[in-house]
């Protein structure tokens, strides 16, 4: 499949906006710009999500910030790739250097090989923040994510007239859950 995915592809040309609708709707996280996903933890994750038990999750490290640690994860990215037998080079000495250009295009075919694999629909089983944490307990420091995950932790606030206001996270929660119960509507047709 990755082989059939060239520089032309229709992958290659969608934007970073959507790109990062999609990891931030798939991994309930809160990136603003693809080269916070230069760790290679969010690349990781989704390679978790359409192949379930494949990644060895307790081994990413979500808050990489060397290039050493960062270097690791796309050790274990190209481990999977193997199993997979998914002839794809990845550009790690680019990739880390967290340069825009470098992580759209591979986001960009990440993106394009997740969707050919599970037809553009989540899985709804899947649970991104539990599977980043360490065997059911919290990893150190998931309450406060680095650069490379950031978390939107914003806590509820009172507005000047005394209202309780609900934090984006919440919102965004609620509409995860409305797209599972549409998806459950829609038939499966392929």
């Amino acid at each position: 499949m990755a082989a059939a995915i060239g520089m032309m592809d229709g992958a290659y040309f969608v934007g970073r906006n959507e790109i990062l609708s999609w990891i931030n709707a798939t991994l309930q996280l809160s990136l603003s710009r693809v080269e916070e996903a230069a760790s290679g933890a969010v690349q990781c994750q989704m390679m978790d999500m359409v192949h379930p038990g494949i990644v060895p999750m307790h081994r990413v490290n979500f808050d990489a910030k060397t290039e050493y640690d960062m270097i690791q994860n796309y050790k274990l990215l190209q481990d999977v790739f193997n199993k997979l037998k998914i002839e794809k080079h990845i550009e790690v000495n680019k990739l880390v250097k967290g340069r825009p250009l470098d992580n759209l295009e591979f986001l960009q075919w990440l993106k394009r090989y997740c969707d050919s694999v599970t037809h553009g629909i989540m899985n709804e089983n899947y649970n991104p923040v539990e599977r980043r944490c360490k065997g059911g307990k919290e990893r150190k420091g998931s309450q406060k994510f680095s650069k490379s995950l950031p978390h939107n932790s914003l806590p509820n606030r009172v507005s000047t007239d005394g209202a309780k206001q609900v934090s984006p996270i919440a919102n965004e929660e609620i509409y995860v859950s409305q797209i599972r119960e549409l998806y459950q509507k829609v038939p499966y047709k392929y």
